[in-house]
């Protein structure tokens, strides 16, 4: 069964690192464990049958970190988040795809830390079963806030 999960941000408080998810069946929001790390900015994104959230900002800086969870399997449905490997880079504000089995994270808002930040152009890979990040081709147009779409069978060109 299909099923929407909220998964961190910002309260207009605090950045927030809880999970709530909505049961259509039920027609409940529940809580479920939190991330380990607080996060805004962030992107989730599902590959296989696990969802992974990226970046974003913790509230005092811009993240690399990535964060797992496996929903729903075995017979405690509250699996704990597991950290996976981080990005290449610290960001915020980008925007996340599934495309052939990788995550492909594109341009953002970086910054490292004491730096001053800025929009990036930059493109990451991440493959699962090695649990490794690569570069990619840089965007043509440094962008952030953006958001991307994988389209399996046609093309605008």
């Amino acid at each position: 069964m299909e099923r929407v999960y909220a998964i961190g941000g910002f309260n207009g408080a605090a950045v927030l690192a809880s999970v709530e998810c909505y049961d259509p069946a039920t027609n409940e929001w529940q809580h479920l464990t939190n991330m380990v790390t607080q996060r805004s900015g962030c992107k989730a994104a599902v590959l296989e049958d696990r969802i992974y959230v990226l970046g974003g900002y913790d509230g005092a800086e811009r993240l690399r970190s990535v964060e797992c969870f496996t929903p729903g399997q075995g017979p405690n449905s509250r699996l704990q988040w597991h950290r996976v490997a981080d990005m290449l880079e610290p960001r915020s504000n980008f925007s996340v795809a599934v495309m052939e089995g990788r995550l492909v994270v594109t341009g953002g808002y970086m910054q490292e830390e004491g730096e001053e930040g800025s929009v990036c152009a930059e493109v990451e890979v991440y493959c699962p079963a090695t649990n490794r990040w690569s570069r990619g081709k840089a965007l043509q147009v440094a962008r952030s806030a953006l958001t991307s779409a994988m389209v399996p069978s046609w093309s605008l060109l």
